[in-house]
């Protein structure tokens, strides 16, 4: 099931239904006007027998399902009862059988003509104004049936409904309300009120009247299902998870309710417990397109678990052999089991026409690249762009492939290929920004991330960049700190927005400031050499010689190709 989606499933009259409906409608005593017919003498008298013949005719053809005769019979019945409304709702409700809703809506019509306030004539026209989405005249015709019965329970709660529908929750609450007046033991009224109320997302009110429901009739499946709904909604996920679990008490074989239960589950990192109900499912209920079989295999990935991944996958393809997503994760199981063969193998499975095919390719491309062969990854990417040129991730990872040979021409020309599709995309510009920065062209770069920051004030990650790239300038500083507050007000557990404010600091003269800052960054990024020498030059700064030994020794651990920290730590100890 999808979430949240509250609103009301209007409900069909039951008139609506093959073969019900001469059952609602009330049979009156018939009391028939007599008609001369074509054969009669002047003055000579139909007996009632006549109309009643007719009427069981049709009545038998109605059983048998045959609604052209019955709707004949029934109309030949009118010769002998030209007035009976009974008759042309009856008439009207056997075209609806037939699919003919708008003959249907013109005997109703001509009931309502004889007789205004015959119900079963406007209960079939609301009926089908509603499911024909004629709301609004739906609307009236409820209006109307509960002014000429105050206590038709069954209009209230679909008047209601209508009014949530077309957003007129005022009037929707007030039908409702004004119907428990009347029954204040109606469990539907309390579980409508309950969805009027999540719909205008006033969600303890909902809860409240969903409760009230339960409260009534405890094993209401789609109270408790729209409870837990709203309790999502509240961000309350125990106590949905414990009315998704009512549910299953009273009816397990709810698949809907088992996978919003599993992926709640996913949420709250008991990935046992979701197995758990994927596994249910597919006992249970089987898994004939192995689409419970696919989020085992990702929960088996995330648990590392390559080889039951595998097999949840292989299983997958016995059944389905064409599954692209099978095929995918397969591949991406196979790579993380070093398995190369394997994986390419299954990522070549993915065809051109398959949304997996860009990701597929960019998978083969690093499997190539990873082993040392940039030629073939460049010519994988470069053939899948053929087909998928408006793939922005092929654009990307084959700028990367450049960036990686500090081939930043090259990627900065790729990048700039994919704006023309896409002028607006952040990431793309965001690493446009980046590869600008490894051109020293530092100009473009900020340009390129100011860009970014037009599109999305709250880009963090460009906020530091150009904070960063400022401090490491010692140009802008005041924008630089202004910067990086802002972009640690949205990640403020950012260990490199922490590290890049802390250098600002640093470049102002501000000691105390930066080492506070820098010593926190450290303990968000403890792996990040950056980081650690950023420290060590405070700590030596604040001439805390030894500190920064400990800080330079362990840059140089994370990276030992960093020359820059090897002079410092040299020139700290020849010092000592």
């Amino acid at each position: 099931m999808k979430p949240t989606n509250y609103a009301v499933i209007l409900l069909i009259p039951v008139l609506l239904c093959a073969g019900a409906c001469s059952q609602l409608l009330k049979k009156p005593v018939f009391k028939p006007q007599p008609m001369p017919s074509a054969t009669s003498r002047p003055g000579e008298k139909i007996p009632p027998s006549d109309l009643y013949y007719h009427v069981i005719r049709g009545e038998v053809y109605q059983a048998d399902r045959d609604w052209a005769h019955a709707i004949d019979e029934f109309k030949s019945a009118l010769a002998y009862d030209a007035n009976s409304a009974y008759l042309h709702v009856l008439i009207g409700s056997l075209y609806l059988m037939q699919n003919n809703p708008d003959e249907a809506i013109k005997w109703c019509e001509r009931a309502i003509s004889f007789d205004h306030h015959y119900l079963e004539a406007h209960l079939l026209l609301a009926g089908i104004y509603s499911s024909r989405n004629d709301l609004n005249d739906a609307i009236k015709e409820y209006e109307t049936i509960i002014a000429i019965d105050p206590k038709h329970q069954e209009s209230y709660l679909l008047l209601g409904s209508l009014y949530a529908e077309t957003k007129q929750y005022d009037r929707a609450l007030e039908t409702i309300q004004k119907f428990i007046r009347i029954n204040n033991e109606s469990v539907m009224a309390y579980f409508y009120l309950g969805n009027i109320y999540a719909d205008i997302k006033d969600f303890a009110s909902a809860e409240k009247n969903y409760l009230k429901a339960l409260e009534l009739l405890p094993t209401f499946e789609s109270a408790l299902i729209n409870l837990g709904t709203v309790y999502e909604a509240q961000r309350n996920i125990p106590k949905a998870l414990e009315s998704y679990k009512k549910v299953l008490e009273f009816y397990p074989q709810n698949q809907q309710v088992r996978n919003r239960l599993a992926y709640l589950l996913i949420l709250m990192k008991d990935l046992d417990g979701a197995l758990q109900q994927y596994t249910f499912l597919k006992k249970e209920l089987g898994d004939e397109q192995g689409e419970t079989s696919i989020k085992m295999g990702l929960i088996y990935i995330e648990q590392k678990k390559w080889s039951l991944a595998r097999d949840e996958f292989l299983t997958v393809l016995k059944k389905n052999p064409t599954s692209h997503s099978a095929h995918y994760y397969l591949g991406s199981t196979y790579e993380e089991m070093g398995n190369s063969a394997e994986a390419m193998d299954s990522f070549r499975r993915i065809p051109p026409e398959s949304e997996l095919f860009a990701q597929a390719q960019i998978h083969l491309g690093y499997i190539y690249d990873k082993k040392g062969d940039s030629a073939t990854s460049k010519k994988i990417i470069q053939e899948a762009l053929r087909t998928k040129n408006n793939e922005l991730n092929l654009y990307r990872f084959l700028a990367s492939l450049h960036e990686k040979e500090k081939n930043y021409t090259e990627g900065i020309r790729i990048l700039k290929q994919a704006l023309t599709i896409n002028p607006n995309d952040e990431e793309i510009l965001f690493y446009l920004g980046v590869l600008y920065d490894k051109a020293s062209l530092f100009e473009e770069s900020i340009a390129s991330m100011k860009t970014v920051l037009n599109l999305n004030p709250q880009n963090a990650d460009a906020l530091n960049y150009i904070g960063y790239t400022y401090a490491d300038r010692g140009i802008h500083l005041d924008e630089a700190e202004k910067l990086l507050k802002k972009a640690l007000e949205l990640k403020p557990n950012d260990g490199y927005i922490i590290d890049s404010l802390g250098w600002v600091y640093f470049k102002k003269g501000q000691y105390k400031k930066a080492l506070q800052e820098l010593e926190k960054a450290v303990m968000f990024s403890p792996e990040d050499p950056v980081i650690a020498e950023h420290l060590g030059d405070v700590y030596l700064t604040n001439n805390r010689p030894v500190k920064a030994l400990e800080m330079y020794e362990r840059s140089l651990k994370l990276d030992p190709s960093r020359e820059a920290v090897k002079k410092k730590l040299h020139a700290i100890k020849v010092n000592e």
